[in-house]
């Protein structure tokens, strides 16, 4: 597997010629499965970051970051990555209204259609 991922990367970095490294996303069971050399915010940072700020950390300098429920501090992530059920003001549409929808039943249609990991299913 690491014999393809590695040419893969050649391929990649010959044809597309990125201006950040690709990343790639392992849901985590349990802490115990966090690889041994990521970083985990709240330790090695001393704060929370939100799930984008990660991966942007990720692309931009290669860093390996593991984001558990405790180090992520954006709600609508959180939901999306099954740390939290949904509430009910989420899936009426209320959260994205005025910025993805126009109104509350586009806005629950949208947050209804998005994919989001069973609740508990995955601890980072």
């Amino acid at each position: 597997m690491k014999e393809i991922l590695v040419k893969f990367c050649e391929a990649v970095e010959k044809h597309v010629r990125p201006r950040t490294h690709p990343i790639g996303i392992k849901m985590l069971k349990n802490e115990e499965e966090m690889p041994e050399k990521a970083l985990k915010p709240t330790k090695d940072f001393g704060h929370r970051v939100a799930i984008c700020q990660a991966f942007a950390l990720a692309r931009r300098w290669g860093l390996s970051i593991a984001i558990l429920k405790d180090d992520n501090y954006c709600p609508f992530a959180a939901i999306n990555f099954g740390f939290y059920e949904p509430s009910k003001f989420y899936l009426d549409g209320h959260v994205a209204l005025g910025y993805y929808a126009k109104n509350l039943e586009v806005g629950a249609k949208l947050e209804r259609s998005v994919f989001r990991f069973k609740t508990g299913q995955y601890a980072g």
